[in-house]
């Protein structure tokens, strides 16, 4: 792999595993939320992988001659699941209630997308060394040693934009989970909804074009939109502790997923 390729992955490492935590640390120093809040959100990503894998695992080799109906599955797991596990951190202790809030929901949302970003990075670095390191190897992960080494330097820097991406989404996605506690649970749903058509477009437009670009315009446009709706929420105070309902902090609710 030539220098060039090797400043490129470089960075996309540094936008996938530093870009989340100098997120955090940012987030802790300009509204001191808990750190507390960002590994808990982590620790329910992680779990929410022990429920989502063996379905998708499933929906690939249940319905791989029926493309468009297993990406609905696939897509519609992933929101359930993770949209589901976000719900309940959020119930996860004390502090956990008490960042209720867009401070908190940042926090977690950069917890929960800055995992899924770091793991995605591993498995990034895993694929690499293994083509250098094995090049005897045909193919790695579906994809040949040649298109790994030798890709242009551009997509190691998109890939990397692309959890970038994906975290701004997870921000706002938190922040939806928090107006189901502050306002109504009805925000629950919508966060499925919303994350459900989020996957199902983009990786739609993936299979459809097999183009990257296309696939990162329309990721960049859920990412806006996400950065649209927390700065709404922000303008009009709809998290403010005082908004918080009564009912929803002393009936106990129990969603499964």
């Amino acid at each position: 792999m030539n220098t060039v390729n090797w400043l490129a992955f470089t960075l996309q490492m540094v936008l996938m595993i530093l870009f989340p935590i100098g997120l955090a640390i940012f987030f802790k120093r300009r509204f001191h939320v808990s750190w507390v809040v960002f590994f808990i959100a982590a620790g329910f990503y992680l779990i929410n992988l022990v429920v989502q894998l063996p379905l998708v695992f499933a929906w690939y080799s249940l319905f791989g001659k029926i493309p468009w109906l297993q990406l609905a599955l696939v897509t519609l797991t992933y929101a359930l699941c993770e949209e589901t596990m976000r719900y309940l951190s959020f119930r996860a202790g004390s502090i956990m209630r008490a960042n209720r809030t867009m401070n908190g929901a940042l926090m977690a949302g950069a917890g929960h997308g800055g995992t899924e970003s770091i793991i995605f990075a591993i498995g990034a670095a895993f694929t690499l060394s293994t083509a250098l390191l094995m090049p005897q190897t045909s193919k790695v992960s579906r994809i040949s040693v040649a298109d790994i080494v030798n890709a242009p330097w551009w997509t190691f820097i998109l890939l990397g934009f692309s959890r970038v991406l994906a975290i701004t989404t997870h921000l706002g996605l938190a922040s939806l989970t928090v107006l189901a506690y502050r306002r109504s649970w009805l925000f629950y749903p919508l966060a499925i909804f919303a994350h459900f058509v989020l996957d199902f477009t983009t990786f739609g437009v993936q299979s459809l074009t097999s183009s990257s670009l296309w696939t990162l315009l329309v990721f960049a446009l859920w990412a806006i939109a996400a950065l649209f709706l927390i700065l709404r929420i922000r303008h009009m105070d709809l998290a403010a502790p005082e908004q918080r309902s009564q009912h929803l902090e002393n009936s106990p609710t129990t969603i499964t997923g």
